[in-house]
Protein backbone atom coordinates (compact mmCIF):
# COMPACT_ATOMS: atom_id res chain seq x y z
CA UNK A 1 0.00 0.00 0.00
CA UNK A 2 1.55 3.21 -0.88
CA UNK A 3 2.19 6.09 2.06
CA UNK A 4 -0.56 8.91 1.42
CA UNK A 5 1.08 12.11 0.93
CA UNK A 6 2.40 14.11 3.91
CA UNK A 7 2.35 10.97 6.63
CA UNK A 8 5.96 10.55 7.48
CA UNK A 9 6.23 14.71 7.68
CA UNK A 10 3.55 14.85 9.66
CA UNK A 11 5.33 12.16 11.74
CA UNK A 12 8.23 14.35 11.92
CA UNK A 13 6.07 17.29 12.91
CA UNK A 14 5.09 15.79 15.71
CA UNK A 15 8.30 16.10 17.53
CA UNK A 16 8.44 19.11 17.90
CA UNK A 17 5.99 22.20 19.45
CA UNK A 18 2.99 23.04 18.23
CA UNK A 19 0.04 21.71 16.15
CA UNK A 20 1.95 19.30 13.45
CA UNK A 21 -0.43 20.72 10.65
CA UNK A 22 0.69 23.91 11.69
CA UNK A 23 4.14 23.33 11.42
CA UNK A 24 4.06 22.22 8.03
CA UNK A 25 2.02 24.47 6.26
CA UNK A 26 4.50 27.67 7.73
CA UNK A 27 7.27 24.74 6.28
CA UNK A 28 5.43 24.63 2.63
CA UNK A 29 4.70 28.58 2.64
CA UNK A 30 8.29 28.96 2.93
CA UNK A 31 9.14 26.64 0.23
CA UNK A 32 6.32 28.20 -2.38
CA UNK A 33 7.99 31.56 -2.10
CA UNK A 34 11.33 30.69 -2.27
CA UNK A 35 10.29 28.79 -5.70
CA UNK A 36 8.16 31.83 -6.66
CA UNK A 37 11.65 34.10 -6.18
CA UNK A 38 14.59 32.01 -6.76
CA UNK A 39 12.83 29.67 -9.50
CA UNK A 40 9.58 30.95 -11.36
CA UNK A 41 10.11 34.66 -11.34
CA UNK A 42 10.36 35.44 -14.75
CA UNK A 43 8.42 32.44 -16.15
CA UNK A 44 5.04 33.91 -17.68
CA UNK A 45 2.92 31.39 -16.25
CA UNK A 46 4.27 32.83 -12.72
CA UNK A 47 3.45 36.47 -13.66
CA UNK A 48 0.18 35.33 -14.76
CA UNK A 49 -0.91 33.86 -11.57
CA UNK A 50 0.13 36.67 -9.88
CA UNK A 51 -1.91 38.91 -11.94
CA UNK A 52 -4.99 37.45 -11.92
CA UNK A 53 -4.42 37.21 -7.97
CA UNK A 54 -3.63 41.66 -7.87
CA UNK A 55 -0.36 40.01 -5.74
CA UNK A 56 -0.55 38.02 -2.72
CA UNK A 57 -2.58 38.54 0.43
CA UNK A 58 -1.17 40.22 3.59
CA UNK A 59 0.35 37.67 5.27
CA UNK A 60 2.50 36.38 2.40
CA UNK A 61 2.90 39.31 0.85
CA UNK A 62 4.93 40.44 3.81
CA UNK A 63 6.59 37.03 4.24
CA UNK A 64 8.06 37.24 0.63
CA UNK A 65 9.06 41.13 1.71
CA UNK A 66 10.72 39.89 4.92
CA UNK A 67 12.51 37.06 2.65
CA UNK A 68 15.61 39.46 1.30
CA UNK A 69 15.59 38.98 -2.04
CA UNK A 70 14.46 42.52 -3.16
CA UNK A 71 14.92 42.33 -7.28
CA UNK A 72 13.14 39.02 -7.60
CA UNK A 73 10.49 41.17 -5.70
CA UNK A 74 10.56 44.13 -7.67
CA UNK A 75 10.21 41.98 -10.83
CA UNK A 76 6.92 40.24 -9.50
CA UNK A 77 5.74 43.05 -8.58
CA UNK A 78 6.08 45.09 -11.20
CA UNK A 79 3.62 42.60 -13.34
CA UNK A 80 1.32 43.31 -10.42
CA UNK A 81 1.23 46.93 -10.73
CA UNK A 82 0.93 46.94 -14.48
CA UNK A 83 -1.59 44.71 -14.28
CA UNK A 84 -3.90 47.50 -11.74
CA UNK A 85 -2.82 50.34 -14.00
CA UNK A 86 -3.92 48.33 -17.11
CA UNK A 87 -7.15 47.41 -15.57
CA UNK A 88 -7.76 51.30 -13.68
CA UNK A 89 -8.30 52.61 -17.24
CA UNK A 90 -11.11 54.25 -18.20
CA UNK A 91 -13.05 52.80 -20.68
CA UNK A 92 -15.91 55.59 -20.70
CA UNK A 93 -16.06 57.93 -23.57
CA UNK A 94 -16.12 61.15 -23.54
CA UNK A 95 -20.07 61.77 -22.35
CA UNK A 96 -19.71 58.78 -19.61
CA UNK A 97 -16.67 60.67 -18.48
CA UNK A 98 -19.27 63.26 -18.13
CA UNK A 99 -21.76 61.84 -16.30
CA UNK A 100 -19.74 60.09 -13.91
CA UNK A 101 -18.65 63.58 -12.38
CA UNK A 102 -22.51 63.55 -11.44
CA UNK A 103 -22.50 59.94 -10.44
CA UNK A 104 -22.25 59.98 -6.32
CA UNK A 105 -22.20 55.60 -6.22
CA UNK A 106 -18.42 55.32 -7.40
CA UNK A 107 -17.23 53.39 -9.93
CA UNK A 108 -18.21 50.12 -9.23
CA UNK A 109 -16.92 48.84 -13.18
CA UNK A 110 -13.53 49.68 -12.05
CA UNK A 111 -13.85 48.79 -8.66
CA UNK A 112 -14.77 44.96 -10.19
CA UNK A 113 -11.84 45.34 -12.73
CA UNK A 114 -9.29 45.89 -9.71
CA UNK A 115 -10.78 43.08 -7.86
CA UNK A 116 -8.58 39.65 -7.95
CA UNK A 117 -9.64 36.21 -10.37
CA UNK A 118 -8.37 34.38 -8.50
CA UNK A 119 -7.21 33.98 -4.81
CA UNK A 120 -3.78 34.58 -3.07
CA UNK A 121 -1.32 31.00 -5.07
CA UNK A 122 0.23 30.61 -1.63
CA UNK A 123 -2.93 30.21 -0.14
CA UNK A 124 -4.76 28.07 -3.00
CA UNK A 125 -1.79 25.86 -2.75
CA UNK A 126 -1.89 25.60 1.37
CA UNK A 127 -5.50 24.94 1.12
CA UNK A 128 -4.86 21.97 -0.83
CA UNK A 129 -1.79 20.91 1.33
CA UNK A 130 -3.73 21.26 4.48
CA UNK A 131 -6.39 19.14 3.15
CA UNK A 132 -4.27 16.21 2.52
CA UNK A 133 -2.35 16.55 5.68
CA UNK A 134 -6.28 16.09 7.42
CA UNK A 135 -6.83 13.19 5.52
CA UNK A 136 -3.74 11.51 6.99
CA UNK A 137 -5.35 12.35 9.98
CA UNK A 138 -8.51 10.93 9.63
CA UNK A 139 -7.37 7.77 7.58
CA UNK A 140 -4.77 7.33 10.23
CA UNK A 141 -6.35 7.12 13.91
CA UNK A 142 -5.77 2.83 13.52
CA UNK A 143 -2.08 3.41 12.77
CA UNK A 144 0.46 2.43 15.45
CA UNK A 145 3.10 4.60 14.54
CA UNK A 146 1.09 7.55 13.78
CA UNK A 147 -1.26 7.21 16.82
CA UNK A 148 2.34 6.91 18.67
CA UNK A 149 3.36 9.89 17.38
CA UNK A 150 0.41 11.83 18.21
CA UNK A 151 0.13 11.06 21.59
CA UNK A 152 3.76 12.35 22.40
CA UNK A 153 3.30 15.82 20.68
CA UNK A 154 1.22 18.91 21.67
CA UNK A 155 -1.53 18.26 19.83
CA UNK A 156 -3.28 19.92 16.63
CA UNK A 157 -4.68 23.58 16.97
CA UNK A 158 -8.52 24.15 17.24
CA UNK A 159 -9.13 24.76 13.89
CA UNK A 160 -7.13 21.61 13.06
CA UNK A 161 -8.86 19.05 14.89
CA UNK A 162 -11.88 20.32 14.21
CA UNK A 163 -11.31 19.89 10.78
CA UNK A 164 -10.03 16.23 11.43
CA UNK A 165 -12.85 15.24 13.49
CA UNK A 166 -15.95 16.44 10.80
CA UNK A 167 -14.08 13.92 8.86
CA UNK A 168 -13.38 11.22 10.90
CA UNK A 169 -12.62 10.22 14.90
CA UNK A 170 -12.35 8.01 17.65
CA UNK A 171 -13.15 8.07 21.26
CA UNK A 172 -9.22 7.71 21.90
CA UNK A 173 -8.32 10.10 19.33
CA UNK A 174 -10.48 12.36 21.18
CA UNK A 175 -9.05 11.62 24.46
CA UNK A 176 -5.75 12.52 23.50
CA UNK A 177 -6.19 16.28 22.75
CA UNK A 178 -8.34 16.29 25.56
CA UNK A 179 -5.61 15.46 27.64
CA UNK A 180 -3.17 17.92 25.84
CA UNK A 181 -5.68 20.90 26.64
CA UNK A 182 -5.78 19.75 30.31
CA UNK A 183 -2.35 19.43 30.66
CA UNK A 184 -1.93 23.62 29.09
CA UNK A 185 -5.22 23.96 31.78
CA UNK A 186 -3.44 22.50 34.86
CA UNK A 187 -0.07 24.60 33.85
CA UNK A 188 -1.62 27.94 33.22
CA UNK A 189 -3.63 27.27 36.74
CA UNK A 190 -0.43 26.94 37.95
CA UNK A 191 1.38 29.32 36.12
CA UNK A 192 -1.75 32.09 37.75
CA UNK A 193 -0.47 30.86 41.40
CA UNK A 194 2.93 31.55 41.45
CA UNK A 195 2.27 34.81 39.42
CA UNK A 196 0.51 35.76 42.49
CA UNK A 197 2.70 38.38 44.13
CA UNK A 198 2.23 36.95 47.74
CA UNK A 199 3.62 33.49 45.91
CA UNK A 200 6.95 35.38 44.75
CA UNK A 201 8.87 32.80 46.37
CA UNK A 202 7.64 30.08 44.15
CA UNK A 203 9.90 29.72 40.97
CA UNK A 204 8.05 29.56 37.53
CA UNK A 205 8.92 26.20 35.47
CA UNK A 206 7.09 24.49 32.40
CA UNK A 207 4.33 26.12 33.20
CA UNK A 208 6.21 29.82 32.48
CA UNK A 209 4.88 29.36 28.79
CA UNK A 210 1.66 28.20 29.00
CA UNK A 211 -0.26 31.07 28.01
CA UNK A 212 1.82 30.88 24.77
CA UNK A 213 0.54 27.46 24.12
CA UNK A 214 -2.65 27.98 24.58
CA UNK A 215 -2.86 30.37 22.26
CA UNK A 216 -1.05 27.91 19.73
CA UNK A 217 -3.71 25.80 20.14
CA UNK A 218 -6.28 27.95 19.75
CA UNK A 219 -5.40 30.01 16.93
CA UNK A 220 -2.88 27.93 14.92
CA UNK A 221 0.80 29.04 14.37
CA UNK A 222 1.23 32.46 13.33
CA UNK A 223 0.46 33.36 9.99
CA UNK A 224 -0.82 29.51 8.83
CA UNK A 225 -3.79 31.08 7.92
CA UNK A 226 -3.49 33.83 5.91
CA UNK A 227 -6.78 35.02 4.25
CA UNK A 228 -7.89 31.51 4.05
CA UNK A 229 -10.87 30.62 7.41
CA UNK A 230 -10.49 28.44 10.03
CA UNK A 231 -12.89 26.53 8.27
CA UNK A 232 -14.81 23.14 9.48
Amino acid sequence: MLTPFGYFDLIDAMDEDSCPVCRLLQRDSDKLLDTMLYESVTQPEMHAIIRQSMGLCNVHGWQLAENGNVMSIAVLYSAVVNEAIKRSKPSMNPQQRLRGLFNRTGNREMESALSPDAPCPVCARLDENQDRYISVFADKMTDDRFMTAFEASDGLCLAHFRQVIARHSTPEFIEIQREKWQVVYDDMQEFIRKYDPTKADSAIGVEGDSWLRAIRQFVGERGVFGKRSNKD
